[in-house]
């Protein structure tokens, strides 16, 4: 399998989202997100690209959506213009012409399809159950844990590699 890597959030009950918005503040999160993902191609849906902020300037944004780009809110992320692609493996091949890691970064849809296909998860475990609209659990009965750093308030960031 060619290298594709997950990176996301869950709370204990599997929350992801609330109204277009995490359930939760973790700053402890948000900079190891950016710290892992700085650089790379990273795929997402497109209401999780509505969602995010300029914070992802460093990255080659690829969103997959059938809709038209007059359809996004948005059609840049700070002066970095998004692409669009029509399928995940359409934005997969598109993410791979310039980087031999791309990050997958959601939603809920996109992780499920994607899953099949990822060789690396970079999973934060925030404590707690929060109410959510949006909930996921990645099956990781094919991963090996490689790694466990706990961070203040029992906050977990796991990384696991398929065995």
């Amino acid at each position: 399998m060619q290298p594709l890597a997950m990176i996301l959030a869950l709370a204990e009950n599997g929350a992801l989202g609330l109204r277009g918005a995490l359930p939760w503040s973790c700053p402890e999160d948000r900079e190891y997100f950016l710290r892992v993902t700085a650089g790379h191609s990273v795929i997402m849906g497109r209401r999780t690209f509505e969602d995010t902020g300029a914070e992802l300037a460093s990255c080659r944004v690829i969103v997959v959506t059938s809709q038209p780009p007059s359809a996004l809110s948005r059609t840049a992320i700070g002066d970095r213009p998004v692409e669009l692609a029509p399928t995940l493996d359409d934005a997969i091949e598109r993410a791979r012409s310039t980087d031999t890691t791309p990050f997958v970064l959601g939603g809920s849809e996109i992780y499920r399809a994607a899953m099949p296909k990822v060789t690396e998860v970079y999973l934060t475990r925030i404590p707690g159950s929060p109410e959510a609209d949006v909930f996921y659990e990645p099956d990781l009965s094919t991963f090996a844990l490689v790694s466990e750093r706990v961070a203040g308030a029992g906050v977990r960031f796991l990384r696991y590699e398929r065995r």
